[in-house]
Order: C-alpha cells, then sequence, then structure tokens
C-alpha cells in the first residue's frame, strides 16, 4: 500500500482499518463516494500513526497490557457479534496477538501525541465560547428525531373497565393517525 521511511503500510492493515471504521458493516451497505472517502483517510491515519510510532518508539514506554486489552475489548464490543470481530480477523489473515500488537502501536502513538503535542494547549471557557460563537454551521445539528405523543391519562388506581376505556381510546386515537388523520387536532381531544 505505501511506504514510510521504508517501513511497509500492509494491505492486510489497511484492509482490517477500513472494516473497524465501518465496525463490521458490509462496505456493499455503504456508498461508494462513502467508502473512498473512507478509504483515504484511513491510509492518511495510517501513515500518519506510522510516522508518530517511529517518534514514538524513541521516546515512550509501551503502553501497560491492561490498557491493550481494555482497548482490545472496546473495539471487540463495538463490532455487532464476536462472530462478525472474528471473521473481520480472519478474512483480513491477521492473527488475535498480531490485532493486538496493532492495538498497542495505536496506543503508544496515542500516549505519545497527548504528552507530546496535546499536553501543552490549555483552552478557556472563553475561547470555547468564541468558537462556538463565531462558528455556529460547525456546532449545530439539524433536528434529526422529532418525537411527538398523545397521553390519555389514567390514574394510577384505575378499575379494570377505566383502563379497557383508555385503551380502546388509544387505539382509536392511533387508527386515525395511521390512516393520516391530523395530529395536532387528535391530540387535543
Amino acid at each position: 500500500m505505501a511506504r514510510v521511511n521504508g517501513r511497509p503500510i500492509l494491505r492486510r492493515d489497511f484492509d482490517l482499518s477500513v472494516q473497524i471504521q465501518f465496525r463490521g458493516r458490509r462496505p456493499a451497505n455503504v456508498g461508494l463516494k462513502e467508502l473512498q472517502a473512507s478509504r483515504e483517510k484511513v491510509l492518511e491515519r495510517l501513515i500518519e500513526n506510522e510516522l508518530l510510532y517511529q517518534k514514538a518508539i524513541k521516546t515512550e514506554g509501551p503502553p501497560p497490557d491492561k490498557d491493550v486489552e481494555h482497548e482490545y475489548q472496546s473495539i471487540r464490543e463495538s463490532f455487532p457479534s464476536a462472530g462478525d470481530f472474528s471473521k473481520a480477523l480472519q478474512e483480513n489473515r491477521v492473527s488475535e496477538t498480531e490485532f493486538k500488537d496493532q492495538v498497542r502501536r495505536t496506543l503508544l502513538v496515542m500516549r505519545f501525541v497527548d504528552r507530546q503535542v496535546v499536553g501543552d494547549v490549555k483552552i478557556s471557557d472563553e475561547d470555547v465560547r468564541r468558537y462556538y460563537d463565531q462558528n455556529p454551521s460547525e456546532v449545530t445539528r439539524r433536528e434529526a428525531v422529532g418525537l411527538r405523543q398523545i397521553v390519555v391519562h389514567l390514574p394510577p388506581d384505575a378499575s379494570v373497565e377505566a383502563r379497557a376505556q383508555a385503551r380502546e381510546k388509544i387505539e382509536a386515537i392511533l387508527k386515525e393517525v395511521r390512516s393520516g388523520g391530523d395530529f395536532a387536532v387528535l391530540a387535543r381531544r
């Protein structure tokens, strides 16, 4: 795939990183443009990580095994099932040990970046507020979910008959909503 200061980035590592990016979803379920953009980002990230790893290995000690195991489990649990995770490893001809080594390298790089790059960066609440005010398009999202409900009140000690009447009312309203009735009008009843 690529070489970084003479060290290769293997195709199988690239393919596995792409699969992890999609958390085990089949690339067939992803649009072509999204797949291409993700593949480019994955390769860039692998190259950056290799450069950072080469620098970090000179200054940092290895991360503790418990941290590696925790991150490994976190990635494994991000897949729909343990079988999907194992299948992704098998498809890319990567053993669990090799994958854990990759996790160890990533943690080493993250620790290096935290200490050497991010460590001295101080961001005040005022800086955050200024950025928020100056970049509204980056910090706002359009509405993703809308929720409307109709509540039929019923006392906790209502009789079986009162509960049955409430159930009938709910089902009648639901039937009207599903057949195109005006939700606002039905909610006022």
